[in-house]
């Protein structure tokens, strides 16, 4: 007589990460909140101007500059990870 055949439990299921989309309210039982900035820094002949991408800056006493912007444009940033993807977007997780 052949053995009974006895069904394996599922597997548990791996936690959901939630899908943002742009323009739509975040879940708040998510308990995420993302935010992008693009930082432009360097340094320069102290007390000068310089054209950074067509913009006029000036650089302060010290010689250093730094330029902060809020980034939201889900293109933009979309086509920043496709082309500079971060190791965090490629690397496999530990099971």
């Amino acid at each position: 007589m052949d053995a009974p055949f006895l069904a394996q439990p599922p597997a548990p299921a791996a936690p959901r990460i939630p899908t943002l989309i742009y323009g739509r309210a975040i879940q708040r039982h998510a308990g995420l909140l993302i935010e992008a900035e693009l930082r432009i820094h360097g340094s320069g002949e102290p007390n000068s101007e310089i054209d950074l991408f067509g913009q006029r800056y000036f650089i302060g006493a010290g010689g250093r500059f730094q330029l902060l912007i809020q980034v939201d444009d889900p293109a933009l940033l979309t086509q920043a990870l496709l082309q500079h993807p971060p190791p965090e977007l490629t690397r496999l997780r530990p099971e």
